[in-house]
């Protein structure tokens, strides 16, 4: 039975109201100096209460004051030990750059990663943003692709992602990556005829789909590794569905938190040989590789 709320009001209404009618009528038969006395200790009582709160709140507010200042002070250190923690670390890497889902993040972050690699010594070739919803490229031509480049897969997705793979470890002299940016498969931008021997991957999707990470990244990941090309799989730390405990199952390091500058010394790590899953979601092992 639920309780009437009413009933509770008034209930509390009358015992303030005989409170009141008591504590008028215990007045009334004090002499004067008893109630100015009464009157002084509640106040004293209350300026005390009122100071100890006061007081409490400044050490409050001074210890925020104070692990605010500390925070500042490590994010000027961090930024200024970032550039000596990635300093000629990846010399001789020709690295690429694939970002297999359509986030509208992507631009800022291949700008950062591409800036954070080339600070580390590398040579960024390429960076491919693959349109996994976008254009169908016509079947005679994924047939056609798949014979040039010996694939088996019956898949078109796996097929194209294989497809390009090959493009980036061996380089891509026959125009093949041109093409499928023109029909909308992809987007493309840096020299293919360059061959890479690291791919960074950025995965992660905004929408619920298992089937996604499997169809497209798991078959440019297995060919990429079978052409001895170092593959890191990475994402950022705000996409909805994570790919990193599908990059694990297949084998490649992995960085979930690509998008800040600790992930960003991962990822380099990572890159420069160290293995592990690397950032601040449940699948790492660590924010960073331990010392060898």
């Amino acid at each position: 039975m639920g309780i009437d709320i009413r009933y509770l009001v008034v209930t509390l209404v009358a015992v303030f109201i005989a409170l009141g009618v008591g504590v008028l009528a215990g007045a009334g038969m004090t002499s004067q100096p008893s109630v100015e006395a009464l009157s002084q200790r509640i106040e004293k009582g209350f300026k005390s209460e009122f100071e100890r709160y006061r007081q409490e709140l400044e050490r409050k507010k001074a210890a925020e004051e104070n692990l605010k200042t500390q925070i500042e002070t490590y994010e000027r250190y961090f930024n200024a030990s970032f550039p000596h923690l990635i300093h000629e670390r990846l010399v001789g890497r020709r690295i690429a750059i694939v970002h297999t889902t359509g986030r509208h993040d992507f631009p800022t972050l291949h700008d950062e990663l591409v800036k954070v690699l080339t600070q580390a010594g590398a040579s960024v070739v390429s960076v491919t943003l693959i349109n996994r919803h976008g254009a169908v490229v016509p079947k005679d031509v994924v047939q056609r692709l798949a014979q040039r480049y010996q694939i088996t897969e019956t898949s078109e997705q796996a097929i194209l992602s294989q497809v390009v793979a090959h493009t980036l470890a061996g380089g891509d002299l026959l125009g093949t990556m041109n093409y499928l940016h023109k029909v909308g498969f992809l987007q493309s931008s840096g020299d293919y005829a360059q061959p890479a021997n690291a791919v960074v991957i950025v995965g992660g999707d905004e929408e619920e789909n298992a089937d996604a990470a499997q169809r497209m990244d798991v078959p440019l990941i297995k060919t990429l590794k079978a052409l001895n090309v170092l593959c890191v799989g990475c994402e950022t730390t705000g996409v909805t569905h994570s790919f990193i405990p599908v990059y694990q199952r297949v084998g490649i390091s992995t960085v979930d938190n690509v998008n800040t500058p600790m992930g960003q010394v991962a990822l380099v790590l990572a890159l420069s040989g160290y293995n592990g899953h690397f950032g601040v979601k449940t699948t790492a092992e660590g924010l960073l590789p331990s010392v060898k």
